[in-house]
C-alpha cells in the first residue's frame, strides 16, 4: 500500500510526495514512515493499494495541518511566577530633561570678561549645551538683548562650568559708570533631549581696585 500525500485541501493534480506503508503483524493497521518531514501548511492524504495483477483501488482521502510549535519567548520582560502570584511590573523610571541652571546671583567682571557660573542637571549622559545671553535692564533697557553679551556653552551632565562672556563697549560703559549692573541672564539649551529656555535676573558687579599703600 501507498499513501499519496497532495499539498492543499483536495486531492488534486501530483502528488506532492508518496509514502510506502508498512502493515502491522499484531494489529493489521498500515502506518508510513516520512523520511522528511513537510513543511507547515495543509495537506491531503490518500491510500492507494494494489495487487499482485496491477488492479489498484484508493481509499478515502484525509485532509490534515501541519503546524510547528513555536519556540519559547527569551523576551526578558516574561517572568515565570508561582500559581496564584502576580507578576511584578516594571516600569521604566522618566528621564529628567536636561537643564542648566545658574548658580550664583551675582556674577564678576573679571579681567575684562563677565563669569557666569552654570552647572547642567540631569539623568541623561549627555552633555548640556547651548547659548547664554546678558540683557541690562532698569535704565539701560534701550539695549538690544544681543547687545551685552553672549557666549556658547557645553558642560557634561552633572558638572559646573564658568563661562565668560565678553562684554559690549556698551556694557562695559555702564559697569565702570555703575559698577553695578541688573541685567537678564537667558539660559538657551540646544539638542536632543533639552529643556526650554529659562531667564534669571543677576547683578553684574565690577570690583573695586585695590589700593596700594605707598
Amino acid at each position: 500500500m501507498t499513501v499519496a500525500v497532495y499539498a492543499g485541501s483536495a486531492v488534486a493534480g501530483t502528488p506532492l510526495t508518496t509514502f510506502t506503508a508498512t502493515r502491522d503483524a499484531t494489529s493489521g493497521a498500515y502506518s508510513v514512515d516520512a523520511a522528511a518531514a513537510l513543511a507547515d501548511g495543509t495537506y491531503t492524504a490518500r491510500p492507494v493499494q494494489t495487487d499482485a495483477v496491477g488492479n489498484s483501488g484508493a481509499g478515502a482521502p484525509h485532509t490534515f495541518t501541519v503546524a510547528t510549535p513555536r519556540p519559547p519567548s527569551n523576551d526578558q520582560n516574561t517572568q515565570t511566577v508561582p500559581p496564584g502570584t502576580a507578576p511584578q511590573q516594571h516600569t521604566t523610571p522618566p528621564t529628567t530633561p536636561m537643564k542648566v541652571a545658574i548658580s550664583h546671583r551675582d556674577i564678576p567682571l573679571v579681567r575684562g570678561h563677565v563669569e557666569v557660573v552654570l552647572k547642567c542637571t540631569g539623568t541623561a549622559a549627555r552633555a548640556c549645551t547651548g547659548t547664554l545671553t546678558l540683557t541690562p535692564i532698569g535704565a539701560t533697557t534701550r539695549l538690544r538683548p544681543a547687545a551685552a553679551g553672549r557666549a556658547t556653552f557645553r558642560i557634561a551632565a552633572g558638572k559646573t562650568k564658568t563661562i565668560k562672556i565678553t562684554p559690549t563697549a556698551r556694557l562695559t560703559k555702564l559697569l565702570r559708570k555703575h559698577r553695578k549692573v541688573v541685567a537678564i541672564a537667558g539660559i538657551h539649551p540646544s539638542g536632543a533631549g533639552a529643556a526650554g529656555a529659562t531667564t534669571r535676573r543677576v547683578t553684574i558687579i565690577t570690583p573695586r581696585a585695590k589700593r596700594h599703600a605707598g
